[in-house]
């Protein structure tokens, strides 16, 4: 079974292709209109963003899962990277220890807020569409209010997919309409 898992991670990483659907009445599902940003509401009232980040190759996904066993430590990191974690906005645990796994924190600065709230805001799209490989989680955003965690954003570039939290607005279409490319020249410039 183990390495039917294998087998099967390691064909879906390096396969990502692309599948296109259309969805119908996405318009339908979007009630409100934020005039801030002239789509849906926006996924977070925020007023920081702490940003983590890890230099991963996904060839080594393998690795990492073999490895998950090890400590308690690679077990976090294949949770963090390739799993669920975290669950839901309480699940916070994994950020006392997300440096020792290897991420890297950057202050996300308030002049990239508004840009921000452009990528992370319900879009109308009437074409769906989802990468057919396994996502790789190198960067995730904290968004936060007066302190508190109200958001996590897990992003993976490479295949265009995330893990998204703590939002009541409809994250369905989020990275369309080249978001990911936008949001990866907020993080990284």
């Amino acid at each position: 079974m183990k390495l039917f898992i294998l087998i099967f991670f390691y064909i879906a990483t390096i396969s990502c292709k692309t599948e296109i659907k259309n969805s119908n009445n996405i318009e339908e599902n979007i009630a409100q209109k934020n005039k801030q940003t002239g789509k849906g509401n926006v996924f977070f009232d925020f007023d920081e963003i702490d940003f983590y980040n890890i230099d991963f190759e996904e060839g080594r996904a393998i690795e990492l899962i073999r490895n998950r066993e090890k400590s308690n430590i690679d077990k976090l990191k294949y949770e963090i990277i390739l799993g669920e974690t975290p669950e839901n906005i309480g699940d916070t645990a994994f950020l006392k220890q997300i440096k020792d796994v290897g991420f890297v924190y950057k202050k996300i600065e308030s002049d990239k807020f508004k840009s921000i709230n452009k990528v992370f805001v319900e879009k109308n799209i009437s074409d769906d569409y989802a990468f057919a490989c396994a996502p790789v989680y190198r960067d995730i955003l904290i968004f936060k209010r007066k302190g508190e965690i109200i958001g996590i954003a897990k992003i993976c570039f490479s295949c265009q997919q995330n893990i998204i939290i703590g939002t009541k607005a409809n994250t369905l279409n989020f990275g369309h309409n080249g978001d990911y490319g936008t949001l990866r020249r907020i993080l990284y410039n």
